[in-house]
C-alpha cells in the first residue's frame, strides 16, 4: 500500500506542477472527475492500464512512477529509462508485480459481477 501511496503521490505532483486540473485529466482519460478523484485518494483503484494512460497524458515514461526513488518528481528531471541498477531494477519488478495482481484481482472481481448480474 506504502508503494502505491508514493505513485499516486508522484501522480498527483507531476499533474499540479503541469498546471492539470482532475477535470482535465478526467476528461483526457473520459472518466468523470470524481472517478479520477478516487484514483489519488484511493491508490488501490489504480490500475496498470489506468497507469499507463495517465503517464501518457503527464508525458513520462509509466516505468518512472514505479522506479524514480525520489517523491519529489518534477518536469524537469524526469528521464525515463537512466536507472540501470541491479537493486532498482529488482524492486521495479516486484511493484510491477504487484500491480499486476492488483489489476487481476480487480478483473476477477469485475467478472464476478458480470457473472452474478447474467445469472439474474
Amino acid at each position: 500500500m506504502k508503494d502505491q501511496l508514493t505513485i499516486v503521490n508522484r501522480i498527483r505532483s507531476l499533474r499540479q506542477q503541469l498546471g492539470y486540473s482532475q477535470e482535465y485529466m478526467a476528461e483526457l482519460l473520459g472518466i468523470s472527475q470524481q472517478t479520477y478523484s478516487n484514483i489519488e485518494n484511493n491508490p488501490e483503484r489504480l490500475t496498470l492500464v489506468r497507469l499507463k494512460d495517465i503517464s501518457a497524458i503527464l508525458q513520462v515514461d509509466f516505468m518512472t512512477f514505479l522506479t524514480d526513488e525520489n517523491n519529489h518528481l518534477t518536469a524537469k528531471n524526469i528521464q525515463p529509462g537512466t536507472n540501470e541498477n541491479l537493486h532498482d531494477t529488482l524492486k521495479t519488478l516486484k511493484e510491477s508485480i504487484a500491480l499486476y495482481e492488483g489489476l487481476i484481482l480487480n478483473l476477477k472481481q469485475e467478472l464476478e459481477i458480470l457473472r452474478n448480474d447474467t445469472k439474474q
